[in-house]
């Protein structure tokens, strides 16, 4: 099949390495073009993270991620983020630094198990 479809090989590549890396989504909470929002997306910006899911809590967003209704019933006004991985949630941080560090750790922690 490959020696018919040798354009094929890059793409399973990807699709292998997706299946294998650990499901990441980080959560923003709060509004969008606060300060704290800006610092925090910063933060996570500034790392580099294939495959990671990046979503803000939103009414529209609920359609899609039944879980955060709970983050939006929540809301208290304050920019936060979440840092999930494969299912389970980090507390919510509003400190870019710390938010910095858990995203550090997360990519150590994947390297080391390449």
């Amino acid at each position: 099949m490959l020696a018919e479809n040798s354009n094929a090989l890059p793409q399973m590549l990807v699709a292998k390495n997706f299946a294998e890396q650990r499901k990441v989504h980080l959560v923003f909470s709060g509004t969008l073009d606060s300060p704290g929002m800006i610092r925090l997306r910063d933060a996570a910006y500034e790392q580099y993270l294939p495959g990671a899911i990046l979503t803000h809590a939103s009414k529209e967003s609920s359609l899609m991620f039944p879980q955060h209704a709970a983050i939006i019933a929540a809301e208290d006004g304050n920019a936060k983020a979440f840092l999930c991985i494969d299912r389970s949630c980090q507390p919510p941080t509003q400190n870019p630094q710390l938010l910095a560090e858990m995203i550090a750790a997360l990519i150590t922690l994947s390297r080391q198990h390449q």
